[in-house]
């Protein structure tokens, strides 16, 4: 799987390098995390049942996502701009054509930060998801519980990206033929994405 070594804003790697630790979590063919809805979206439902439809969010502007970077990355983590280019005939390249909104949040030209994106699927995302993120040795099937088809999270640590020192965490999760993505540069476990996880659901939802 290539990834470019400056994860955030494609420059060369500067800075303090983050610790590579493995995660919690075994890696196996599924597994259920400890991700915890909130309470409102738990509530039991209405005798009037609604629908929940995702779309994709018009804009990266948003308090929530730049005060979970503040507090699980660094205080003053801020949005960044300048978006970043995948490889050539990566998955991520087909989600970009598929008009994706990429925000990224962080401290800028470092590899402290995370990144969100919301899509539509589409065949081709699909054959280069499959064969490039799906097939790859890290990623596992996992169930969040918030009404997803599907869902993976994947961690490579400097072992597996060929960058000693870094890491890369990563969930996918598939709501009504929305893909909400999730990159970290800092979390290890699933459970630490659990707040960026349920805040990247509701803008989805918020899209509406």
């Amino acid at each position: 799987m290539a990834l470019g070594l400056c994860l955030l804003t494609g420059c060369s790697p500067t800075g303090t390098a983050t610790s590579s630790v493995s995660p919690s979590l075994s890696p196996s063919t599924s597994a259920t995390t400890s991700f915890s809805p909130s309470a409102s979206s738990s509530a039991s439902p209405s005798p009037s049942k609604t629908t929940v439809s995702y779309q994709v969010p018009k804009t990266c502007n948003r308090n929530e996502l730049v005060a979970i970077a503040k507090d699980t990355i660094a205080s003053d983590s801020v949005f960044i701009s300048e978006p970043w280019s995948p490889q050539p005939g990566n998955y991520l390249e087909t989600a970009i054509k598929n008009k994706a909104l990429q925000c990224t949040y962080g401290l800028p030209a470092s590899e402290a930060g995370m990144r969100y994106w919301w899509f539509k699927s589409s065949k081709t995302f699909r054959t280069r998801f499959d064969s490039q993120f799906i097939a790859e040795k890290h990623t596992i099937a996992i169930t969040l519980g918030v009404g997803e088809t599907e869902a993976y999270f994947q961690y490579l640590d400097g072992a597996a990206l060929g960058a000693e020192g870094y890491s890369l965490w990563t969930v996918a999760i598939l709501l009504d033929g929305i893909w909400v993505y999730v990159e970290s540069f800092n979390y290890q476990t699933l459970a630490d994405g659990n707040r960026a996880i349920e805040a990247a659901i509701a803008e989805a939802t918020a899209a509406n």
